[in-house]
């Protein structure tokens, strides 16, 4: 594999009980810096193949490398490691902890990585980020105290204070009116050059998948450029 090759899927499927295959041999392969929008029908596997990206589900066949290593092989704890050194996630659903502060949450990652010793430089880096996305006066404040956009702002923050390679969105803007998704849209493109990492990201919406680079299909299985058989 090259060095450039971050991820790289050759083959993978996946298939739940009676519903069959949901992912019929899948090939991807992606790059440093490279943003990609994956678009589909609901129910196509779309979800599933980010948890296969990202190492949170296995395939049934096929072949997962994530920076030359096979997810598959590695023990629990290094895997653990692994999720969360080189991948930040956003949902839909932004999953902060309710009684934490927004300070609390974005430091949540770190305690993956298991370096007390950084302990201080992580709180400076979360503050920092906060203050990147413009919500550092409310570091100290809970969830329930901020609005969506705000929410999803202290997300993306946890998504990036471990320094990933990879940026994952599985419909980041779902649960956002239309003024707060183009914003968050701009946003994660900010903060995806800032960081240097790639940006893959699940979406339904074709004016936020046209900011990508690359515009995926996943449908019947398949995973073709848009606008390919």
């Amino acid at each position: 594999m090259s060095k450039e090759t971050l991820i790289e899927l050759k083959g993978v499927k996946k298939r739940y009980g009676p519903a069959g295959d949901v992912l019929r041999g899948i090939d991807l392969r992606v790059e440093p810096g490279q943003t990609i929008a994956i678009v589909g029908p609901s129910g196509s596997g779309k979800s599933t193949l980010l948890n296969i990206i990202g190492a949170i589900d296995s395939p049934d066949s096929g072949s997962v490398r994530i920076r030359d290593k096979d997810p598959t092989t590695m023990s629990e704890p290094d895997l653990a490691a692994m999720r969360a050194r080189d991948f930040g996630w956003i949902f839909q659903a932004h999953h902060l902890i309710p009684h934490c502060t927004v300070l609390e949450n974005a430091l949540l990652p770190t305690l993956a990585i298991g370096d007390r010793r950084a302990g201080a430089a992580f709180v400076d880096r979360a503050r920092a980020l906060l203050d990147r996305v413009g919500i550092a006066s409310l570091a100290d404040r809970r969830p329930g105290q901020l609005s969506s956009g705000e929410c999803q702002r202290a997300a993306a923050v946890r998504a990036l204070i471990n320094g990933p390679r990879v940026l994952l969105a599985d419909e980041p803007t779902g649960a956002l009116d239309a003024a707060n998704a183009a914003a968050m849209i701009e946003l994660l493109l900010e903060l995806h050059r800032d960081a240097g990492a790639a940006l893959i990201l699940v979406t339904h919406a074709p004016p936020i998948a046209a900011r990508m680079g690359r515009i995926l299909e996943l449908s019947n299985g398949r995973l073709s450029a848009k606008g390919e058989p």
